[in-house]
């Protein structure tokens, strides 16, 4: 799909009369869409969180164990848990994270299509080719 891309500008003008009638609910709601519909930004938000969570759970065991070296163990079992759940969790975020971005991409990839498509822009007929899927270049 071959397609012109321009840039168009324009001044929203200010509300006339009357108040929104969009509740918090649904700006939240429709903020949520934009985030997830047109990045792959959360996916590596995800990633990013579940390398820190299991930096943390690296550092932490190395604290304990140094700790319980040199000063012994005050509570059986708790440090312990702690880290391997911290280190799991982080690992499954991480997972998460790039099964995310290969959907992303391959969603990315799959849709092929810009935002708006127009046929003419300040009375100028622009030359813009849209091709149908499946037909040949030469048809």
């Amino acid at each position: 799909m071959v397609l012109k891309k321009i840039e168009v500008e324009f001044d929203a003008a200010p509300r006339f009369s009357g108040e929104s009638k969009w509740s918090y609910r649904s700006l939240v709601s429709l903020a949520m869409e934009g985030i997830t519909s047109y990045t792959t930004f959360p996916l590596r938000l995800s990633t990013f969180t579940g390398f820190i969570i299991s930096a943390v759970a690296f550092i932490y065991m190395i604290y304990l164990f140094i700790r319980t070296l040199l000063y012994g163990s005050d509570t059986s079992g708790f440090p312990s848990l702690m880290i391997i759940l911290l280190f799991l969790g982080g690992v499954q975020l991480i997972s998460i994270g790039i099964i995310g971005e290969y959907l992303g991409r391959i969603f990315q990839e799959v849709k092929q299509r810009p935002l708006y498509f127009a046929e003419s822009y300040n009375g100028r007929k622009q030359d813009i080719f849209v091709k149908e899927r499946g037909k040949q270049d030469d048809e």
